[in-house]
Formats: C-alpha cells, sequence, structure tokens
C-alpha cells in the first residue's frame, strides 16, 4: 500500500496548521494514470515522484496556491512559502529532503541555480510541486519556515533531580549506597577520596565535602552533608 514520505507528510500537516481554511482542490501526492505511465518514480531518476518507488514510498506533494478563503486565490502567500522553502533548502536547513520546488512555470533545486527559481514550460500555476529526495522517508523533522510563525525545535529532555536522602544517612561513621553516591559524584568532581567510593563516610570523605563547601563559598566542617550541598551537586 502506497504512502507518503515521512517529510512530505510533516510539511503538508504545517501547511494545514497555518492555512485551516485554504483549498485543497489542486491538492495531491500519489500520481494518476499519467503519471503511472511514466516509467521510473523520480528517486531513480526516471518517471514521477507521483508514482510510490519499490517500498511503496510517493515522493511528492501538490500544495493548492490558494491558502485564505477555499473562494479566493492567494498567490501571494503561496508565492512566499515557495520563496521561502527554497531558501531553507540553499542555506542546507532542509537536510537534503527536498528534490525540487515548482511554482508558476518555474523550478528550483540544487541542481541548477542553486535553489533559485529559473526558467519555464514547468506549469504548475494552480499549487506548488514540491518533490522530496529518499532521506525524507523517514526523517519527518518540521520545517522551521518563518512563514508558519513559529520555531520547531526538539523539547530538552527533562533532567530527573536526584532527591536528597536525608541527614542520617550522610553524617560522619555512616555506611550505605547514599554515601557510595555522593563520593562518586564528588571524585567526578575532582574532590579526592583516595579509597574511591566505598560507601563509608570516613576521614577521607570529611575532608573531601569539607573542601567542597568551600568551593561553593561555604564554611562547613564536613562531617554532615546538607540538603543544599547536595543539591548543589547532583542537580
Amino acid at each position: 500500500m502506497a504512502k507518503l514520505c515521512a517529510g512530505g507528510v510533516t510539511l503538508r500537516d504545517q501547511i494545514n496548521e497555518k492555512w485551516p481554511r485554504r483549498s485543497k482542490k489542486s491538492d495531491g501526492w500519489i500520481g494518476d494514470a499519467a503519471h503511472a505511465s511514466r516509467d521510473g518514480w523520480g528517486t531513480n531518476g526516471r518517471g514521477s515522484y507521483h508514482n510510490p518507488d519499490p517500498n511503496g514510498i510517493v515522493h511528492a506533494i501538490d500544495v493548492t496556491e490558494r491558502m485564505g478563503s477555499i473562494a479566493v486565490r492567494n498567490g501571494k502567500e503561496a508565492k512566499r512559502l515557495a520563496e521561502q522553502l527554497a531558501t531553507y533548502c540553499r542555506e542546507g536547513k532542509d537536510g537534503g529532503r527536498i528534490a525540487h520546488i515548482v511554482y508558476e512555470d518555474q523550478v528550483a533545486s540544487g541542481t541548477a541555480n542553486n535553489w533559485h527559481f529559473r526558467g519555464s514550460g514547468y506549469n504548475h500555476y494552480q499549487h506548488i510541486h514540491i518533490s522530496f529526495t529518499n532521506k525524507a522517508d523517514h526523517d519527518g523533522s518540521k520545517f522551521e519556515l518563518p512563514i508558519f510563525g513559529k520555531k520547531y525545535s526538539k523539547p530538552k529532555p527533562s533532567v530527573k533531580k536526584k532527591p536528597y536522602p536525608g541527614m542520617s544517612r550522610l553524617n560522619y561513621g555512616s555506611r550505605n549506597s547514599d554515601v557510595r553516591a555522593m563520593q562518586k559524584k564528588l571524585i567526578e568532581e575532582g574532590f579526592d577520596i583516595t579509597s574511591g567510593p566505598t560507601g563509608y563516610y570516613g576521614k577521607q570523605t570529611k575532608r573531601a565535602v569539607t573542601e567542597f563547601y568551600k568551593s561553593i563559598g561555604k564554611k562547613r566542617k564536613g562531617k554532615r552533608f546538607y540538603k543544599t550541598g547536595w543539591n548543589k551537586l547532583f542537580n
């Protein structure tokens, strides 16, 4: 069963989100009989990008130029979209996912004229034709165009804070896994505990804790590791 490449799905979804009332009269992705009659599927250098490749993936979308009311031609917005998409490709921000952009009888591609629209005889007056490379097969990341009005970025992963286990587990003479975790982190930060992370809060750990507090501008004797120090060390 044929399916549109991931990059095509993403771009189409972004366009629909930006212009929810746009006309879709000339929209399309999978080719009709005329497209199917051409031998090849575009990404193999022959035929139409609207034809499914051997894996069933289609590499083209057509976007109707009427971006406003479905009854009103709005070529200005369509032109802005086409130009911004070409600039995006020219700057290498598309990740090599787009092959061609065709609109108002001209084409833009990376193969000639560095993504500036050129030539004539390419038709596509009623819609923007956008074809994709195989790099768009599974890459559905957003296209960060100014016309979409916001920058899409991957959310930063949330950092889970390590909870303070309590002073009763982090004082001189204690032996437990929390002391070991504290020792390991202190060593990673460059504080000397010659015996290593043994889990025992002895003289070496006391000295390292004192030095740690000194490094953050606190004066402590090192016999206890307080919550403020724990949060500073781990979070």
